[in-house]
């Protein structure tokens, strides 16, 4: 039973990460310029840059960066998942040893986000610098 409600709670909170983001985004900016407004746009801009991605990198590295993120958040949960099912163990071994794999299953999630993170910022600003043939120096694509 306690299993079941920390599942519930985990999956709530998973699901309420997801969903209010999209609703702060669901409303069109005013088009006076009240100091709200303008405001929120300088966050915006400071946040998710000054402009639409121009091309296909910038969009496939918005996305890239987007799911990471998730990531990110799921190794949160499970590390505290892991820490509160050892806490709670109360020295039995089974549940001991359960919080120990799902921490070292989490943290090696965690290298694995980062090694993808590493690799696809690579092959992305390699994409770009060669698509640009000008001779110029590579741009952060990912970063962006």
């Amino acid at each position: 039973m306690k299993i079941l409600n920390v599942k519930f709670l985990i999956i709530l909170i998973l699901a309420v990460s997801l969903i209010l983001p999209l609703l702060a985004q669901a409303t069109t900016p005013p088009t006076d310029s009240t100091p709200i407004s303008s405001g929120v746009q300088k966050f915006g801009s400071a946040a998710f840059g000054s402009e639409q991605p121009t091309n296909i990198f910038s969009l496939i590295a918005k996305v890239i960066n987007a799911a990471l993120g998730i990531l990110g958040i799921v190794f949160v949960i499970l590390m505290i998942y892991g820490g509160y099912t050892w806490m709670t163990a109360m020295g039995t071994e089974e549940k001991i040893k359960k919080a120990k794999a799902v921490i070292t299953q989490a943290v090696i999630g965690l290298v694995i986000i980062i090694s993808a993170y590493a690799i696809s910022s690579y092959v992305l600003n390699a994409l770009y610098y060669a698509s640009q043939g000008d001779g110029g120096t590579p741009q952060q694509v990912i970063s962006e």
